[in-house]
């Protein structure tokens, strides 16, 4: 009996332990990926009606979301959610203030400079940021 409480014992621990070190990852990709700031200006409490893209590469900050992204763009703005470290935010179209080339996993992208001051980028692939094109103007 008492070996068998020990090894609960040393389970839930180490258990406890792996939990606590995946939220610490978290938080630090989190706030090294610019996640952070951006859902503390742009949070969103609801996902805005618009065209929904599911399973979308994309990058926010410097984190990359392989199939895990998803994107609804609409007149509100852009909204955006990961799958890693990423709390749902809308960016309204005015927020962004630059459009330049850039490359996730070795392919071709367009990265989104949102706020300026610039509080954070998304990067997208260029079919994904084709629907975007209308809603920016002249910034591409």
């Amino acid at each position: 009996m008492g070996t068998a409480i020990f090894v609960v014992l040393v389970v839930a621990f180490a258990l406890g332990g792996a939990g606590a070190v995946l939220w610490l990852v978290l938080k630090l990709l989190g706030a090294l990926g610019g996640t952070a700031r951006l859902a503390a200006r742009y949070g969103a409490a609801a996902e805005p009606p618009g065209t929904r893209y599911s399973g979308q590469t994309i990058a926010i900050g410097a984190v990359r979301h392989r199939h895990s992204g998803t994107l609804v763009i609409g007149p509100a703005g852009l909204y955006v959610t990961g799958a890693i470290a990423s709390k749902p935010v809308l960016i309204p179209w005015t927020e962004v203030s630059a459009v330049r080339d850039a490359k996730i996993f070795q392919r071709r992208a367009m990265k989104l400079f949102i706020g300026n001051p610039q509080v954070g980028t998304i990067t997208v692939y260029p079919d994904l940021f084709e629907p975007m094109r209308p809603y920016l103007g002249k910034k591409p």
